[in-house]
């Protein structure tokens, strides 16, 4: 298994989201008085002030391989994060006791970042984040060769499986005090995953073979472009208070995982680029009104 992360690292180094208030941030002005003329501020990369941390963890078992291709970055220049990893689960040749080796691969990535925040002027805010995800994925499962019944048992299960996760929020940080401001629009991430398996059971020297396919996907643009916002509503109770300093913070994450279990041979594979071709997490603007 291996494992890394910056994060302590960068922790040490900035003591932490606290630290992110002696960093000059963005000076915004006053909110709206009751029937004025609405009017607003738009920030958009470079976002100088920007601290970030990456992530990123590895799993492989038996037979099976992962790879992050591309360390989790954040540019507060471009406004960007990036990633991109692979994995992928094959039969292991030969068997012990008349079963195939299992095999797993699995990948973790995320980078988080802080956008420092300063009001100069306290009271209600609207604090919008636009962004744009560009994001390729390749699956694929393709189990092959016996599900044998091991000597001495009646029944054994075979399986090979592909999964992916995507997932990001954002929300207003007040340094101060703790409190948070979470975003009143939700994106429910992206996630598709593919299972199949078979069952073999014998009986009085005679063998049945069962046989099942399953897909999962909870919608969300797998291939492509999507554009949403989080809105942060720092109003009422949770109103701007000036003579603090406020954060935007993000956390955005991916995964993947194949296995293959007991099948003679075959593979499953999970892969996803946000590093090349045009792909990224990119932070458009920042609209406070």
């Amino acid at each position: 298994m291996e494992f890394r992360s910056q994060r302590w690292r960068v922790w040490a180094k900035l003591g932490g989201w606290g630290a992110v208030a002696a960093v000059s941030g963005l000076m915004l002005g006053a909110p709206l008085a009751a029937g004025a003329t609405p009017h607003f501020v738009l920030v958009s990369a470079p976002y100088k002030t920007s601290v970030w941390v990456p992530y990123w963890a590895v799993y492989t078992g038996g037979c099976g391989s992962a790879k992050v291709l591309s360390r989790p970055v954040w540019s507060g220049t471009t406004g960007i994060g990036s990633f991109a990893y692979t994995t992928q689960s094959k039969a292991c040749h030969g068997t012990v006791g008349n079963i195939h080796p299992s095999s797993q691969g699995s990948v973790n990535v995320q980078f988080d970042f802080a956008l420092p925040i300063h009001f100069s002027k306290g009271g209600g805010h609207i604090v919008t984040a636009n962004w744009t995800l560009a994001i390729q994925t390749n699956q694929s499962i393709s189990p092959a060769g016996s599900c044998l019944v091991p000597a001495g048992s009646t029944s054994i299960y075979c399986a090979a499986s592909s999964g992916v996760n995507v997932y990001g929020y954002g929300y207003l940080r007040d340094l101060a005090n703790g409190s948070t401001v979470p975003s009143s629009t939700y994106w429910g991430g992206i996630s598709n995953s593919s299972y199949m398996q078979s069952n073999t059971y014998c009986y009085n020297g005679a063998c049945y073979h069962g046989y099942g396919f399953s897909r999962s996907w909870n919608g969300g643009n797998l291939n492509g472009n999507t554009t949403f916002q989080w809105v942060m509503n720092a109003s009422g109770y949770a109103s701007i208070n000036a003579s603090h300093s406020y954060i935007l913070a993000v956390y955005f994450w991916a995964s993947g995982g194949t296995g293959e279990y007991n099948y003679g041979s075959g593979y499953a594979t999970a892969s996803q680029n946000m590093a090349t071709n045009g792909n990224g997490w990119k932070l458009n603007f920042l609209k406070i009104v």
